[in-house]
């Protein structure tokens, strides 16, 4: 459980370091599959959909034949 204060090392993200305070925690509580199997669903369709549209774009830019600009994989997921 965490407690109200800073805490004691700085948080590391993709964006650099943050010190972090907690002014004020709750303790959350567990809720029953038939209460969120609506968003599960809407979440899990939603990332088949993005991975799908991404690989099928990958695999139009492999396929592609482009003249005069280098295009990579790498490129298009930056």
């Amino acid at each position: 459980t965490a407690k109200a204060g800073q805490l004691k090392y700085p948080v590391e993200s993709r964006y650099g370091f943050h010190v972090v305070r907690i002014d004020h925690f709750e303790q959350g509580k567990l809720l029953e599959f038939d209460m969120i199997k609506q968003q599960v669903k809407q979440y899990l369709q939603d990332t088949l959909h993005r991975t799908s549209v991404s690989q099928y774009i990958n695999q139009l830019v492999e396929e592609a034949e482009l003249v005069g600009i280098e295009m990579s994989i790498d490129q298009m997921q930056a």
